[in-house]
This record gives C-alpha cells, sequence and structure tokens, in this order.
C-alpha cells in the first residue's frame, strides 16, 4: 500500500467517524499485504476452518450465556416485585390485627350465638352475640364442697 492510498482510506475512515485511531505496524504496507495474500492461500487448510469453528462455538455460548443471563434477570425482577407485594400485603394484615377491637352484645336467652366482621378504614372489629343464660351461683361450705345452686 502506498501512502497516498493509506492518506485516502484515512480520510475516508475519519469521514465515516469510524473511531478506534489507525494502526501502526513493524511491516510495511507491501509485507502486510505479501501476508495477507499467503493468509488467503491458507485458508482452505484445515487450520484455519478448526480456528473457525473454535470462534463459532464460543460466538454461541456467550449468546447462551447472555441469553440465561437476561432470563435470570427477569425472574429476579419478578421475584423481587412478588416480595415487595407479599411485604406490603402482610404489613397491612399485621395493622389490621394490631388495630382491631371486639365487642359484645346480650343476646335473648336461647337465641344461637353470632359473630359479625366489619372492617373500617382498615380497623377489623369483631361483633360478638351471646346470648344470656341462667344465673348461677357457685357456693363454697368452706370444707372444699362446692355447690351450684340456680338463681
Amino acid at each position: 500500500m502506498t501512502q497516498e492510498e493509506f492518506n485516502e482510506m484515512l480520510a475516508i475512515a475519519i469521514a465515516q467517524n469510524l473511531g478506534g485511531g489507525y494502526y501502526t505496524s513493524q511491516y510495511s504496507g507491501e509485507e502486510i499485504d505479501t501476508l495477507l495474500g499467503l493468509t488467503s492461500y491458507a485458508a482452505g487448510s484445515t487450520v484455519i476452518a478448526d480456528l473457525t469453528t473454535d470462534v463459532n462455538a464460543a460466538k454461541n455460548a456467550a449468546v447462551g450465556a447472555a441469553n440465561m443471563a437476561a432470563q435470570a434477570a427477569q425472574s429476579a425482577n419478578r421475584k423481587a416485585t412478588e416480595a415487595a407485594n407479599s411485604a406490603t400485603a402482610a404489613a397491612a394484615s399485621a395493622s389490621s390485627i394490631e388495630n382491631m377491637t371486639a365487642t359484645v352484645t346480650a343476646l335473648p336467652f336461647g337465641d344461637d350465638p353470632t359473630v359479625t366482621k366489619t372492617v373500617s378504614q382498615g380497623v377489623v372489629n369483631l361483633n360478638f352475640g351471646l346470648p344470656t343464660g341462667e344465673v348461677y351461683s357457685y357456693v363454697d361450705d368452706g370444707n372444699g364442697n362446692i355447690t351450684i345452686e340456680e338463681g
């Protein structure tokens, strides 16, 4: 390659905004051309074919690894979102239990007991309806004998 040919190629590279600068070598342009010719001559050899196969295998392995990494990243993002949602739900559940209220209402004798759950502004209230029962009294005679008497 002559200096003029080099200058022309350099001007084209600069005009096309090809980065990387330029390359200097211990070999002259003519020597490089000769070596490229020899390389072209050897292109049919098994050494070049083996190198091409190795390069393609490495490229395919790298692409496969990149795809697996992308899938792992997507899975990690999905799991992080699920964990954040679970934490939010757990905090809301804990808050509703910590702020829980309970009330008791007397029901007429013989009615079935009831429980009603309401939620207002995130606070759970349990209202128990308990039927009144017959009145009994416990009598201790002082000797360890306890009797139950109606009334």
